[in-house]
């Protein structure tokens, strides 16, 4: 009956939830390989990536406690990108790529 219903309530954005984490795997995934090549990733890919977080973690139940420390990390990533900084782009995303396989690992 009623934990049924409360089940599907909860669980109707799971088709735009896997469809948001598909297209932030690729964007993830480009942004990966701009860093892996010493490149800046480029504005409208972290403008992409931030509207994609915003979407994310919107999502109630996906890991409300990690969001904080996500959304922080990936402002650092976006300020190391606006500002240039190789190095500590490539200490933040290391973050969230750590942060993003503890997350998926706990919240399937």
């Amino acid at each position: 009956g009623l934990v049924g219903s409360e089940m599907c309530i909860r669980d109707s954005p799971s088709g735009a939830y896997k469809a948001l984490k598909k297209e932030m795997q690729t964007t993830f995934k480009q942004i990966g390989a701009k860093i892996a090549a010493n490149q800046i990733p480029d504005t409208p890919l972290i403008r992409t990536f931030q509207k994609e977080i915003r979407a994310m973690v919107r999502y109630p139940n996906r890991g409300e406690p990690h969001y904080e420390a996500f959304e922080a990390a990936c402002r650092r990533l976006v300020s190391a990108c606006q500002g240039n900084q190789m190095d500590e782009m490539r200490q933040a995303f290391e973050t969230l790529k750590r942060m993003k396989k503890d997350c998926h690992a706990r919240y399937k």
